[in-house]
């Protein structure tokens, strides 16, 4: 059996190198012996498998390549628009010599699958703008081409939305309806769906994978920071996101709440959990943690100004006593490490989940967040630290045990898609 994994990112963010390692662990346990690839944004020269799967780069990667020229990219991008249109993409030899050799890398990767999964996360969400159309359909492509090809498809548990236009959420339901099984990480994006029209029996409901995700190092991070056993240790992580009015203030409002954790004694540790490289430095942590830390007046605020292995910042999450996060998967990191946690959110799973979870009220939307508020916040953290800690013992089990659901729903939906295939008329298996 072969399995194609699409949509995965890149390792230098923490939560979506989760999020792989999770799910391929998972089918390499639901799927027995299955011959696993990954095609994502990854550069196959540089990176030629995560966590022992061969990575053969992506249609995407090579028509977003920053490396590259903007003619190269813009000529991927219509390639990319080609492989879409065309009945048998897999056919066209004019293609393979003027294109990336990872471009048709994916494409016979998906011709020859048995199954296509495409990675959890919350990639389907763009603003109204050309570009983010454009992104929308890059990153259903290699769903569209598996339909074409008449591949199974499932995607693990997602976050959906919002959108910009009409036209781009209509685009994604179109898509959506086809697939054999679409888990749903949060009910915000299940509504949306529904209103799209996604058919129900598409959707179920699911858990992220990261909150299933373990790393087994012994990794010394207080000593290694100096730390005493005894410190009182708050993290924090942000991230580029706002126009530069709104980010000054977010940042400032940050550099407050570290000040505020450093008068009462903390050591306050500013964690990059996401330095790729991928948007010119836009999705590196580091850009905005540097500003932070300039803003901040104690001597007692560190940044951790480095790439950090995603095993290696899970281990860290657990060694804090409380985090203001940023990143979602910094929380989710902390939250399993049962690490009480403020979350700034920026996109709606980071709302729907904590409400999951029972913490809505631990919740500010990144646009909202003033000195004021997040002080207040943290203040009324570390009076109820112990309440938060044996709020988590009892919620996190049950939601871990939900997360290790979702390989079962794609097996099932597999063994599914495979008998109504075998009884189906053979006219109604010929892929459209």
């Amino acid at each position: 059996m072969r399995i194609v994994v699409v949509n995965a990112y890149r390792r230098e963010n923490a939560g979506d190198a989760a999020l792989e390692a999770s799910l391929l662990a998972q089918l390499a346990a639901t799927f027995p012996g299955a011959d696993l690839v990954v095609a994502g944004m990854e550069d196959p020269a540089v990176d030629p498998s995560f966590e022992g799967v061969p990575n053969i780069g992506s249609i995407r990667r090579a028509s977003a390549d920053e490396h590259a020229s903007r003619a190269h990219r813009m000529w991927h991008k219509a390639v990319a628009a080609v492989i879409a249109a065309v009945p048998h993409p897999e056919r066209a030899r004019w293609l393979r010599r003027v294109t990336a050799p990872e471009v048709f890398a994916q494409v016979d990767a998906i011709a020859q699958a048995d199954l296509v999964v495409s990675l959890g996360g919350g990639y389907l969400t763009a603003p109204g703008t050309v570009s983010g159309t454009i992104n929308i359909a890059t990153q259903l492509l290699p769903i569209h081409l598996a339909h074409k090809l008449g591949k199974p498809v499932v995607f693990a548990p997602q976050s959906i939305g919002p959108f910009g236009t009409a036209r781009q959420g209509a685009l994604v339901a179109r898509v959506l309806a086809r697939t054999d099984l679409v888990l749903i990480r949060e009910e915000v994006s299940m509504e949306l769906l529904e209103r799209l029209g996604v058919p129900p029996t598409v959707l179920q409901r699911g858990v992220d994978s990261a909150f299933t995700f373990t790393a087994d190092r012994p990794t010394p991070w207080r000593r290694e920071l100096g730390f005493a056993d005894h410190d009182v240790v708050t993290g924090i992580t942000a991230r580029q996101w706002l126009e530069p009015a709104g980010q000054e203030r977010f940042e400032r409002a940050l550099a407050a709440t570290a000040d505020r954790g450093s008068a009462r004694g903390h050591q306050v540790l500013l964690v990059p959990h996401c330095t790729s490289p991928f948007g010119r430095g836009a999705d590196d942590d580091r850009v905005s943690e540097r500003r932070i830390r300039a803003f901040a007046t104690s001597d007692h605020v560190m940044l951790l100004d480095r790439v950090i292995d995603y095993r290696d910042l899970k281990v860290l999450y657990g060694e804090i006593d409380q985090l203001i996060g940023t990143r979602f998967h910094s929380v989710i990191f902390a939250l399993t490490a049962m690490t009480p946690c403020i979350a700034i959110e920026y996109e709606h799973k980071t709302g729907g989940i904590m409400r999951d979870l029972g913490l809505g009220s631990w919740v500010v939307p990144i646009e909202q967040v003033t000195t004021t508020r997040l002080t207040d916040l943290f203040d009324r953290l570390l009076a109820e630290h112990g309440e938060y800690r044996d709020h988590l013992e009892q919620v996190i089990p049950r939601y871990l045990a939900r997360a290790h659901d979702a390989p079962e729903a794609m097996r099932a939906a597999y063994a599914r898609r495979l008998a109504a295939e075998r009884d189906a008329p053979e006219l109604d298996r010929i892929p459209s």
